[in-house]
């Protein structure tokens, strides 16, 4: 069968001198894994299209009962090589990229998830805070999935820091460049929830964000 639609590129390795496997965040059709083929090569078409975060209109053959598939087109939509030329967004990038791969089901429809990641891409590159935009994304991921830890109740919480879950629970994270709170504050309550992703994947996260300095 042929699948197609929207998806984000998560994580690619290589498969042969010429190929890559990649893992795909399909809008309609969850996380998929393919065999991109050709695609390593210098003067490939789509070459630029498979890199991590680039949310891409794609094509993927799946024959019936098979996990990996091959894809057959991809079509750049929206690139984010740029993101990546600044270390603290390209880390929230990369422990998001992590998260859904190791975290999602496979081939499943996630389209809230979907549109999380998509809520997230525009306000970082207009200026959100990294450490902001990383909370909001494992607060909502932990919402959006309830076997995941949730945040501690109120009660538990400092002011400032239910101030700010209340403020990523109901606003788009746009709307959050103007918050003032400690970034301190945002990386307390960031770790806590991210403790709740790391016992659910089972081991530490490899590309948690650093915010050094915070």
């Amino acid at each position: 069968m042929l699948l197609s639609g929207e998806a984000f590129v998560l994580v690619r390795h290589a498969y042969t001198e010429s190929s890559w496997i990649v893992s795909l965040f399909m809008r309609d059709h969850g996380l998929l894994r393919a065999v991109a083929r050709g695609a390593r090569k210098t003067r490939s078409g789509g070459r630029g299209s498979l890199e991590p975060m680039t949310k891409i209109q794609v094509e993927v053959f799946l024959r019936e009962g098979r996990d990996l598939g091959q894809v057959r087109r991809a079509e750049v939509l929206a690139g984010a090589m740029d993101l990546f030329e600044d270390w603290p967004r390209a880390e929230v990038l990369l422990g998001m990229c992590e998260i859904l791969e190791r975290g999602l089901p496979a081939q499943s429809p996630e389209e809230e998830t979907f549109r999380l990641v998509e809520a997230l891409m525009d306000p970082l590159r207009e200026g959100l805070d990294p450490a902001l935009a990383w909370l909001y994304f494992v607060l909502w991921f932990s919402r959006l999935h309830g076997h995941l830890a949730r945040p501690k109740p109120s009660s538990e919480l400092g002011g400032e820091e239910e101030r700010l879950r209340s403020a990523c629970l109901r606003n788009a994270p746009g709307a959050l460049a103007g918050l003032s709170v400690s970034p301190s504050v945002v990386v307390r309550l960031a770790r806590r929830l991210e403790g709740g992703v790391t016992d659910y994947l089972g081991a530490p996260l490899r590309s948690a964000p650093s915010f050094r300095g915070r």
